[in-house]
């Protein structure tokens, strides 16, 4: 075998090597021989000294790494231990090499970890084989008659010797038990921070519903109070609640969802939209925040730049709204400019820049290299005057850079900031887009008055764009010499006046140029304001003074369409609140008569989509499943699903997964309806099949606005004679509702049913009707281990608290489906209980409610002729074959009508309710042939 062995020298650098010891002596014997006795005892004093020194380097090196080493004899399973291996493994000894048997080595691992002893077995079985070369693993080792355990890391080899081809294994051995602890710390400390992620996801969804709920309100009644004649003031007031709320709605979501930001799943939105429309909206949002601070928002928009692009809107807007709301807050006075520019184009491409410069407190080197972190701020001291977490560019950074881009800041102490960013955006259809008659403005004669020297060259900017011919002035004052000169040389043809200016104002300045020059052509004005209202000037019809008004920031639609207007030709483009609304009113007339299938298996959830749908003059077929959505889909032709996702018999993601299997429905719309509303839902949603997402509670306008986009090619069909579209409801007001407590808040409700009190109070009856019971019906389900019974159970009634606004309920139903989802829970768990007193409130309220009204009266009762009642039920027939709900309506009228036969209407009545079309049908032509 051979051995190699190192011994220094530690007086030189010199290393003597050997390979076998026999070799070796007899080298050592013959040098002996030669160099007689004196001078031999000097070699091997020489010598032992060297071979004692690489010993104890050797100890050292195994000391310091805490490692030791063995031979493994395989003849008798035996271990061959140094000192070091042998202090390891509990063996006290004081030579160098000690032994111990395999087995009782093994007797430290299994005291340990039985399947560690194995796998240290297995690995020994491995080597001694021949299948291997070398082995390495981790293991635990106790000691006999010790506590502490110890991780030790080993490797083992198998080596032949030169010799005699013998084979020997040896293995080394080293104490990583700090190392290994450590490990084990830092996964926990992972887990830890995992499950407290998770955590703050679920947080962040519940906090979203919570948020969404009051703007979802907001939105709904500033929806209903547009439907209604307004001022052109209220309107547009109104109209700017609408829009500022939606915009915050859209943020309020992707900044609770904090979570998709930092793990990289947001996705973007790749539509077609209108730059100039981004940008208005960004002005509404901020017009009442910059007026406050008595600041100007200026878009100073390149000519050159693409306005119909491709990208994601609402994301662009959300960065610019942040970098704007940030230039605000540190800005006292001045100015805001968004200033856009072109800095590459390619075919179908351009790269455009965003700068934001704003004219406020500027920040130092340093403040700026802690900007784009989440929670820091450039004022960062406890006293500070600013406030915020910093959120806002952190987010805008990550958006940026999803969007291709890269965002930065340049800023000087004291003269201000310019917040910039660079993405790349595709070019949209611009064939949508009315073309600009930019021949009506050709070297039209323009006066800009303006005292702000940036906006003026901004209005230029756009007027020659327009082929103007245009002059600037800095006050009304030096404009109205400017004015009388020109009416008698090359009248001014428009006249753009800022309202507030030092000196004469703009309105006081028009009001003279209209009523007290004597000019012999009287040019047309356009009052251009950062005000949104005229409180200080009492009295006076502004349009009588000016021709029309042009809220700043002014970009280069806004402009052409003020000037046309002034001109009076139309320009085909719709920026006022009420044309949108009215623009939604068309999209539902449009779709009127389209044949909606919807899956839902709670009643009360049915009823409500039910009567939304029938607003629309839609017609609908109900089924309970998933399962019976596909057998409809296979008897009758429809133009859009409504799906819950969870149902009995058949759930909606696999129903979905089944409708894009058949090749006949492969364009059919199917669109999610359910309350689970998070990013990951709506992403299973889409990967079942399904088209879009609906949230629930449903709010009226979201549910229009879905179906108008995906039944934009419906072709309305050919309406049978007998046929009648579905009628919109009854809204006229019924019995006192109600009273709102802390637990359950029915005026709330009344604003998600639209504002139909009929429609509420029969949901609040079936409520109580059906789900009374559903505490003993979650016992019943925990008793009989039935798991996914009594989770649909909780999800059902959490869909049914958000409706009916019962927030404690919708919550503690929303625990406990969580709980349900992960085990069956005991009965005395704290979820269940909390879940059925959160319930017993609600019912309780409710039935004290109708114990003490009259939801229950009825108008009198028609008598109905024998005739009469026989062609009743010849429609029931006909209805219960055709699986129409209307079927149950019409049982309960034959209750009254046919007294005598009560019951048996009665039982069908039931059964066309639970939607047993079949059992009805049969129990009806049973009791005829009787």
């Amino acid at each position: 075998m051979e051995i190699t062995t190192y011994m220094t020298d530690p007086t030189a650098d010199t290393v003597i090597e050997g390979h076998d010891p026999i070799w070796l002596a007899s080298i050592v014997m013959g040098v002996a021989a030669l160099m007689g006795t004196s001078a031999w005892l000097l070699f091997m004093r020489s010598f032992l000294r060297r071979i004692a020194r690489t010993n104890m380097l050797l100890n050292q090196t195994l000391a310091l790494t805490h490692s030791g080493f063995w031979e493994h004899r395989a003849e008798d399973q035996s271990m061959l231990l140094s000192k070091q291996a042998a202090d390891l493994f509990g063996l006290t000894t004081s030579f160098d090499m000690t032994s111990m048997s395999w087995s009782e080595w093994l007797k430290g691992v299994e005291r340990v970890d039985a399947g560690q002893a194995q796998a240290s077995q297995t690995n020994l079985d491995e080597l001694l084989s021949g299948r291997v070369q070398n082995i390495h693993w981790t293991f635990p080792y106790q000691c006999n008659g010790q506590d502490q355990v110890l991780w030790l890391n080993a490797v083992g080899a198998a080596v032949v010797d030169s010799t005699n081809n013998d084979m020997h294994y040896y293995f080394a051995v080293q104490d990583v038990t700090e190392e290994y602890l450590l490990k084990q710390e830092l996964q926990e400390s992972k887990e830890i921070a995992d499950s407290a992620n998770k955590t703050k996801g679920e947080f962040l969804a519940n906090m979203s519903h919570e948020i969404r709920t009051p703007m979802n309100a907001i939105l709904g009644l500033t929806e209903l109070a547009l439907r209604q004649p307004l001022s052109p003031k209220l309107s547009d007031y109104l109209g700017k609640v609408h829009l500022a709320a939606k915009n915050l709605l859209g943020i309020i979501n992707d900044i609770l969802d904090l979570s998709k930001v930092e793990s990289g799943k947001m996705e973007l939105e790749i539509t077609d939209f209108n730059l100039d429309d981004v940008l208005d909206n960004l002005a509404t949002v901020l017009a009442t925040s910059i007026e406050q601070k008595g600041l100007e928002l200026l878009f100073d928009r390149s000519p050159d730049v693409v306005v119909k692009l491709q990208g994601d809107p609402l994301r662009l807007g959300q960065v610019l709204l942040n970098l704007c709301g940030n230039a605000r807050k540190f800005t006292e006075q001045g100015s805001i400019v968004v200033k856009v520019s072109m800095t590459h184009q390619a075919e179908g491409k351009s790269n455009l820049l965003f700068e934001i410069t704003d004219s406020g407190i500027g920040m130092t080197p340093e403040q700026v290299k802690k900007l784009f972190q989440p929670f820091s701020q450039a004022d960062a001291s406890t006293t500070r005057k600013y406030g915020g977490t910093g959120l806002g560019l952190a987010i805008s950074k990550q958006l940026v850079e999803l969007m291709g881009g890269q965002i930065g800041v340049r800023s000087t102490p004291g003269v201000g900031s310019t917040f910039f960013f660079e993405i790349p955006l595709q070019h949209g259809d611009a064939s949508q887009h009315g073309e600009l008659l930019l021949d009506k403005l050709q070297d039209m004669r323009v006066l800009v008055v303006d005292d702000n020297p940036i906006a003026r060259e901004i209005l230029k900017a756009h007027l020659l764009h327009f082929r103007c011919q245009v002059q600037l002035c800095e006050s009304a004052d030096l404009a109205l010499p400017m004015i009388a000169q020109a009416d008698s040389e090359a009248p001014y043809q428009l006249i753009l006046m800022d309202y507030r200016m030092p000196g004469l104002d703009g309105l006081s300045a028009s009001k003279r140029i209209r009523n007290d020059m004597g000019l012999k052509q009287v040019p047309p004005i356009v009052l251009v304001t950062a005000a949104s209202h005229f409180d200080d000037i009492e009295g006076v019809d502004i349009h009588q003074i000016v021709n029309e008004v042009l809220h700043k920031p002014v970009n280069a639609s806004m402009l052409y369409d003020a000037i046309m207007n002034v001109l009076g030709i139309s320009t085909l483009r719709t920026h006022q609140p009420a044309q949108r609304q009215q623009a939604q009113v068309e999209g539902v007339e449009r779709i009127r008569g389209a044949h909606i299938l919807l899956a839902e298996d709670n009643p009360i959830n049915q009823e409500v989509a039910k009567e939304f749908l029938a607003t629309m003059g839609l017609k609908v077929q109900i089924v309970n499943n998933g399962q019976e959505a596909l057998d409809q889909l296979a008897l009758n032709t429809y133009d859009l699903v409504l799906m819950d996702v969870q149902m009995p018999v058949m759930d909606g993601y696999t129903a979905a997964t089944a409708i894009r299997r058949n090749p006949q429905w492969a364009q059919l719309p199917v669109i999610a309806m359910t309350a689970n509303v998070m990013a990951e839902d709506k992403k299973n949603a889409l990967q079942a099949g399904m088209n879009d997402h609906v949230a629930k509670p449903i709010v009226m306008h979201q549910l229009q606005s879905v179906l108008i986009k995906w039944l934009q090619n419906y072709t309305p069909h050919q309406v049978e004679e007998e046929e009648e579209l579905s009628a919109a409801p009854d809204l006229s007001a019924g019995p006192n509702l109600p009273a709102d407590v802390d637990f359950c808040r029915v005026s709330e409700a009344m604003n998600l049913m639209a504002g139909n009190q009929k429609l509420l109070t029969k949901l609040l009856i079936e409520f109580l009707d059906v789900h009374a019971k559903d505490g003993q019906k979650l016992r019943d389900c925990i008793e009989q281990n039935r798991q996914a019974d009594a989770e649909r159970l909780a999800h059902t009634m959490k869909g049914l608290a958000g409706m009916l606004c019962a927030k404690p309920l919708q919550a503690s139903s929303l625990t406990l489906e969580k709980g349900l989802h992960e085990q069956l829970l005991s009965l005395n768990d704290d979820r269940v209980s909390d879940w059925e007193l959160d319930l017993k409130k609600v019912i309780d309220h409710l039935q004290n409610w109708r114990d003490h009204s009259t939801v229950e009266a009825s108008d009198p009762v028609p008598v109905h002729t024998a005739q009469e009642v026989s062609d009743m039920i010849v429609r029931v027939e006909k209805l219960l074959q055709d699986f129409n709900p209307e079927a149950e309506e019409l049982a309960q009228q034959l209750t009254h009508a046919d007294p005598s036969n009560q019951s048996i209407w009665s039982e069908i009545n039931q059964m066309a309710h639970d939607f047993d079309f079949e059992g009805a049908l049969a129990a009806l032509r049973k009791h005829r042939s009787m």
